[in-house]
């Protein structure tokens, strides 16, 4: 009787909507669509799927029929508009209505297990040569663990999937975090390395390029010649092992590009975060000397870019309003500034799209002005979400006897309140010790 009165009451109380701040937790991937430039996506590590058809002004979010909620990267369809994949912990989705309704793709991956993930995704990539095909790299490149030296692909859509290498082709804990097709094959980046394969051989890239740790890779597409490829830095280790390499001839030899790049270590500390770490690479499609790379760590967090391929950087995004002039708008959010994700428009290289711990942030203009797209600022200096609602609510107090006055405990975020039912709502935490 008590489970019927429950459902009664909240269907009498109409639809539900997200409420709150907006943004406040960890945007794990983002996306363009290729057929409307106002059209983005973003995925999170609890959060599922959020889609924007106004350019970032308003947020839906969208997941029904998705079963697990972290989403390592997301693939739009480049000649069908509302087919879209994910690659989640749980394995691959696929929608065929925009995001609206979601449908796992497991045909051919191992039995799911209770207390393991069997195919967690570190990276899903479509064949530029033919959109049925997609390949998947195991593993959490997030954080560092899950490896199981496998790629697995898909020729009709993930309807069916088969692993591509065969045991001991990789190392049996690398973890595959990123994937390039090529005419020739493919680029697999693991944490053991950089491999090239022709579809049935597979053999290690040298030439100057560290032997470990590589973290993803990208290229020009007029100059496919042309690669970069991001290596994680040693922690601890001064000098700087680590950083940004540039190829020139496909991938056969490698060239160290780090001027300009922050290059601190502490020697001996052996906390990735406080040594310099680059990850995330993204290149203009038609200039292949203008290429951008986030800064990953606590102590060299953002994005820098280079015009020159590398040759020389420059930091790109300054949070800090204390040391003017801060161009990074991050709504009420005062951490956060790694880049965790990023995607540049595919016709549009000055507009660059990134998620961190607790934002979603845009430049418009190559990385001169970034521009927050979670949250919107009140006259009276509260906080209205756009949609984009990552943040993880612990507890609600309503008031005794005003009705439209909540008072709200979040993870990460702390104590906000609202007087107007949650239509906007501002921090409380005056007197709360830190």
């Amino acid at each position: 009787m008590l489970a019927l009165l429950l459902s009664l009451t909240l269907t009498a109380a109409g639809p539900w909507h997200l409420v709150g701040p907006g943004g406040g937790g960890w945007i794990q991937s983002v996306a363009y669509s290729p057929h409307n430039p106002r059209t983005l996506f973003v995925g999170c590590d609890v959060g599922g799927f959020y889609r924007s058809d106004d350019g970032g002004a308003s947020w839906t979010i969208a997941n029904t029929g998705l079963r697990d909620p972290f989403v390592q990267a997301i693939v739009p369809h480049p000649t069908r508009p509302e087919t879209i994949y994910l690659a989640t912990l749980s394995g691959p989705h696929r929608s065929d209505d925009g995001g609206r309704t979601w449908r796992l793709q497991r045909t051919g991956f191992p039995p799911t297990e209770r207390y393991r993930y069997t195919a967690p995704l570190g990276c899903l990539v479509m064949d530029p040569k033919s959109s049925d095909t997609l390949y998947a790299g195991i593993g959490s490149p997030r954080e560092h663990k899950w490896g199981q030296g496998a790629v697995w692909v898909t020729r009709d859509g993930g309807e069916h999937w088969a692993r591509l290498n065969p045991a001991g082709s990789l190392p049996d804990d690398a973890i595959v975090s990123d994937i390039l097709p090529r005419a020739d094959g493919l680029l697999v980046v693991t944490s053991r390395g950089l491999y090239r394969t022709d579809g049935t051989a597979w053999a290690k890239v040298g030439g100057g390029l560290p032997a470990e740790r590589t973290r993803f890779v990208a290229t020009c597409a007029g100059r496919p010649d042309v690669l970069y490829c991001t290596v994680e830095s040693t922690p601890g280790k001064s000098p700087l092992d680590g950083g940004v390499w540039r190829s020139d001839d496909g991938g056969t030899s490698w060239q160290r590009r780090v001027e300009g790049l922050h290059q601190w270590a502490r020697e001996g500390d052996g906390n990735r975060m406080l040594t310099s770490q680059y990850d995330h690479l993204a290149v203009d499609p038609t200039k292949p000397d203008h290429v951008y790379v986030s800064g990953a760590a606590w102590v060299n967090a953002g994005v820098f870019g280079s015009d020159d391929g590398g040759l020389h950087w420059r930091k790109l995004t300054n949070h800090d309003k204390a040391h003017p002039p801060a161009n990074v708008d991050q709504g009420y959010i005062g951490w956060g500034p790694v880049p965790e994700c990023w995607a540049l428009h595919p016709r549009d290289a000055g507009r660059l799209l990134f998620g961190t711990s607790g934002s979603v942030c845009e430049t418009l203009d190559g990385g001169a002005n970034w521009r927050q797209l979670h949250t919107t600022a009140q006259p009276d200096g509260s906080w209205r979400g756009t949609g984009v609602e990552v943040t993880c609510l612990w507890t609600l107090g309503p008031h005794p006897t005003r009705g439209d006055e909540w008072l709200l405990g979040y993870m990460d975020i702390a104590n906000w309140r609202t007087t107007n039912a949650g239509a906007s709502m501002a921090r409380a935490v005056a007197g709360v010790k830190a």
